[in-house]
């Protein structure tokens, strides 16, 4: 059970998300460290990357352009034959 738990843990930090959260951390910790010896500048920056990274972890994944799932071609009502529509309901 412990090994399973170390495999799956091992797996978690090889994950995008989990590199993003890592980045996340240092970045707060290093505007702590800037506004800890008054270098407020810098902190604000820090903070600032922090916010970003954070919106970006957590924002929806978008579909890539082009990966939109296919649409259905619909036949125009001008070139269905005149009996198609009685077909479709089973008549």
């Amino acid at each position: 059970m412990e090994e399973l738990a170390r495999v799956q843990a091992g797996k978690a930090r090889r994950d995008p998300v989990y590199a993003g959260i890592t980045l996340i951390e240092s970045l707060r910790q290093e505007a702590q460290l800037l506004r800890n010896v008054d270098d407020f500048e810098g902190a604000k920056l820090y903070e600032k990357a922090a916010d970003k990274k954070e919106r970006e972890v957590l924002a929806e994944p978008q579909p890539a352009p082009g990966t939109q799932p296919p649409v259905e071609p619909r036949v125009r009502p001008e070139v269905r034959p005149p009996n198609a529509a009685s077909l479709e309901r089973g008549q």
